[in-house]
């Protein structure tokens, strides 16, 4: 309960503080449904039409995905005006904690809304999900998931649709 509350209070101020994602992880993901879900992401990410790098988002690099987490950030190139990075994106398959990524609406934004409609579809219960945005800031990541992977029985989690 006491989680809900700093997660709920989180909610509140992070509309003060900035566009973020709030993710407690409830249960562990075990590995097969853990391989489900960092299979779509790749997928996601391999057609993304956003250049997303590693956790720092380094020029050239790619996302981190592995059997213990998925990682990743917009592009933050220190030779040119563009900087789409923020706060990177770490998606743990057992971590139990508090997480969150502050993206402040930049273009890698689609890719953590996407990824994160993918966890809650293969782990419903592992995660609770919730955001400064409403029901249609997400609506890109939703359309661009049921697109690019073909399955339209992906929802935006609930606590984003209340």
């Amino acid at each position: 309960e006491k989680v809900r509350e700093v997660v709920a209070l989180a909610l509140t101020e992070g509309k003060k503080m900035g566009y973020t994602h709030y993710f407690k992880q409830n249960t562990p993901v075990d590995i097969d449904t853990w391989r489900e879900i960092t299979a779509e992401v790749r997928r996601l990410i391999d057609a993304s039409p956003v250049t997303i790098c590693n956790g720092s988002g380094d020029v050239g690099s790619t996302a981190v995905i592995d059997d213990n987490s998925i990682a990743f950030n917009g592009e933050n190139d220190e030779n040119s005006a563009i900087d789409d990075s923020h706060e990177t994106f770490m998606l743990p398959r057992d971590y139990r904690e508090f997480n969150f990524c502050k993206t402040a609406r930049k273009p890698y934004d689609l890719l953590v809304t996407a990824s994160l409609i993918v966890a809650n579809h293969f782990a419903p219960d592992a995660y609770d999900i919730g955001s400064d945005g409403d029901q249609s800031d997400w609506f890109d990541g939703l359309e661009y998931a049921r697109n690019t992977l073909g399955n339209y029985s992906l929802q935006i989690p609930s606590r984003v649709r209340d």
